[in-house]
């Protein structure tokens, strides 16, 4: 987890909840009012990522077969028809490898709000 205080100190890192009021992050320590920022890159997020951006490769790689095969084809307009039906293919692709890679690396990220938050031991809801 990756957490931004107030006054710009980043810290990432496992966090601990020390008390109410206090977490350690790693080596920090950092109180809960002064966070501005927390993001969040879960397991299951990055595996959708990584899904989608397998995706998209292969429709842009389709895409670009795509217009390989048809511009094979004899006559003037195998070109253009090749580009016209490829070319959306690609760029479909290509956006859609985007989407994934954003979804790898950014993950969720959560702003500084009033928060209302319990500590709980999880034991305890067993």
């Amino acid at each position: 987890m990756k957490i931004v205080a107030a006054d710009g100190h980043v810290s990432k890192g496992t966090i601990v909840f020390q008390n109410d009021s206090v977490i350690l992050v790693d080596n920090d320590t950092l109180f809960l009012n002064d966070i501005r920022m927390l993001r969040l890159r879960l397991v299951n997020d990055r595996a959708a990522g990584w899904v989608i951006t397998s995706i998209g490769g292969v429709t842009a790689l389709t895409g670009i077969a795509v217009i390989i095969k048809l511009s094979e084809l004899p006559g003037f307009w195998s070109v253009i028809v090749a580009l016209g039906v490829g070319f959306p293919v690609l760029t479909g692709g290509i956006i859609i490898t985007t989407a994934g890679i954003v979804t790898v690396v950014a993950g969720k990220k959560y702003r500084s709000s009033r928060w209302n938050y319990s500590i709980q031991n999880a034991r305890s809801n067993q």
